[in-house]
């Protein structure tokens, strides 16, 4: 791969790159947008391909690239993979995940664990390094200290990523029991996703899905000198149920997006020896 050509998924330069990237994986470009012109962002396109887009964000003397994309471990992984090449070493990841109904809707959370579901495999990153069953990762140490100014409630419990939209949740019926709702399978039994999130569900225990932040973690871990940190906001709770609020796609987002992007200015402050 040549520097001086744009890389084949993202369409970028090196010259493109910048100190700090926040990274949004699975959200609305549209709505990100808006969140960031209210704020006062200048917004620019310097990319769109396939299912990704990239920009930049300005304001007065705050400048740093946006990278959007699709769902789960190949997108997460692919883009940091040219980003990386390209000379990127920092990133910051905002949007939202599901939770148990222990968790306020739209309440945001600076994620310290993730662990791979196990049903689903390490998809993408396990191209990349080796994953044991129920092994976890965590962020940065020095994007950690930084976040501590953001004063953000760390999520207690690991966050679970799974490498798929459906398969790993259920539905609950009139009697606020979890049942299988997918489509059928060819020997009618549930699947292994359902059994496994069944497991979860039934310890009662708070939980927080999404599809990237363990890949996301574990690819950063992987290579030197490359440090990553997510804050995530409850967008809907899982499994569904028919009597819940409206899910807060849109404000978790927001709370998720602006609080990513008050670390990013402190970021930018450190750099500049502030």
């Amino acid at each position: 791969m040549n520097t001086l050509k744009q890389t084949p998924l993202l369409g970028l330069l090196s010259a493109d790159i910048s100190p700090n990237i926040l990274l949004i994986f699975g959200e609305e470009e549209g709505t990100v947008i808006r969140i960031l012109s209210n704020i006062g962002y200048q917004v620019s396109e310097i990319s769109r391909r396939r299912e990704s887009i990239t920009i930049r964000a300005t304001k007065k003397t705050v400048d740093f690239l946006i990278v959007m994309g699709g769902y789960g471990s190949s997108s997460i992984t692919s883009a940091i993979h040219e980003l990386v090449y390209l000379g990127a070493r920092r990133f910051v990841m905002a949007g939202t995940c599901g939770g148990s109904s222990h968790h306020e809707l739209g309440k945001v959370f600076l994620i310290k664990r993730a662990t791979v579901n196990q049903v689903g495999g390490a998809g993408g990153l396990g191209f990349y390094r080796k994953v044991k069953p129920g092994e976890e990762f965590f962020p940065s140490p020095e994007l950690l200290k930084t976040a501590r100014a953001l004063n953000l409630e760390p999520a207690t419990s690991p966050l679970i990523s799974s490498d798929a939209f459906y398969g790993f949740g259920g539905d609950l019926n009139a009697d606020k029991q979890l049942i299988y709702k997918s489509p059928p399978t060819y020997d009618g039994l549930p699947t292994p996703g359902f059994i496994c999130f069944k497991t979860l569900y039934e310890s009662g225990e708070p939980f927080l899905l999404d599809m990237e932040t363990a890949f996301f973690y574990g690819i950063c871990d992987a290579w030197n000198q490359v440090e990553g940190i997510a804050i995530r906001a409850v967008s809907n709770h899982i499994p569904f149920d028919p009597d819940d609020p409206i899910p807060e796609e849109e404000k978790a987002l927001a709370v998720s997006l602006l609080k990513s992007i008050e670390l990013m200015e402190l970021l930018l402050a450190v750099d500049r020896g502030e």
